[in-house]
């Protein structure tokens, strides 16, 4: 099968050191996010709820919007610098 770049509109490495197989501790290890507000929206499941671990293990404060305020309540259930709800 031919491969087609469409006149260089994929992707290309940028060469910084991660590939596929990287996890966002990895990509994040020595970044200090003290101070620092994050808002994840989907933040309370699949990838989501894995960013906003890595934010809040870097320092950074949280916040989740949610539809589903006790599913997010239970899943970000451990995560202290995660903020859901309403205030």
């Amino acid at each position: 099968m031919e491969r087609n770049n469409y006149q260089g509109a994929l992707q290309h490495p940028i060469g910084s050191g991660f590939n596929a197989a990287s996890t966002a501790t990895e990509v994040i290890k020595g970044i200090d996010l003290t101070g620092k507000i994050a808002i994840v929206t989907g933040g309370n499941a699949g990838i989501g709820l894995e960013t906003t671990r890595v934010l809040a293990a870097a320092g950074a404060t949280v916040i989740v919007p949610a539809r589903d305020i006790e599913k997010a309540k239970k899943n970000l259930d451990g995560i202290p610098k995660a903020k859901r709800g309403l205030p």
